[in-house]
């Protein structure tokens, strides 16, 4: 029996990320320990699931010069965000994301306080730097069951060494302000938006 965890579409294709259930486990893995990610298709009215190895679509973001997988890994999973995770397979799933031609991990402080980046950055100890672009964000945070929120300049620049240091890495591609909905938006524009230029130039 298949869970389907994810269905992404973009204007060129549409893919279904599926995990097998055993009813006695508590993670959801195929019999090799690997996440199973499918490219769908569909001819006369037939829905057919194809292996996407060879196949993972990359586009750039913006005008960055960062070239990505249109299939890519958020990591709010390896938090516990969902259900509860198992060390060894949150790192496994990294793996199997890389190899599997993925290049642009999401995560943030947020997801289950903490607790992804610091697992997100024993995976990428061996991971090299040049596979994946790596993306984070600052505003929103969380501890002991607590969330909280801090959009100001001091915090910004704090979380983004702090991330650095939890992810195991000496730089961070692309910085997200998190849950703008909660914040004073004239403060992330004239403060924190600054506050993580000022990091860029350094």
């Amino acid at each position: 029996v298949f869970e389907e965890l994810d269905r992404i579409e973009t204007d060129k294709a549409k893919y279904v990320a599926l995990l097998p259930v055993y009813d006695d486990a508590e993670e959801i893995l195929d019999d090799d320990g690997e996440l199973i990610i499918l490219k769908v298709s569909e001819e006369d009215g037939e829905t057919y699931l194809e292996p996407i190895e060879d196949d993972n679509e990359f586009n750039e973001i913006g005008k960055t010069g960062m070239v990505v997988s249109a299939l890519s890994f958020g990591a709010s999973s390896l938090g516990s965000v969902f259900r509860s995770t198992r060390e060894e397979e949150a790192l496994e799933a990294v793996y199997t994301a890389i190899e599997g031609g993925m290049n642009f991990i999401d995560v943030s402080p947020y997801y289950g306080h903490y607790k992804a980046e610091t697992v997100l950055g024993k995976a990428l100890k061996n991971v090299p730097r040049d596979k994946y672009y790596l993306s984070t964000k600052v505003g929103r945070y969380g501890k002991d069951g607590v969330n909280t929120w801090d959009y100001s300049a001091k915090r910004a620049q704090e979380s983004v060494y702090e991330s650095m240091e939890r992810l195991g890495i000496d730089h961070i591609d692309l910085i997200n302000v998190h849950d703008v909905e909660f914040a004073d938006l004239n403060q992330v524009v004239n403060e924190t938006l600054p506050a993580l230029v000022e990091l860029r130039e350094k």
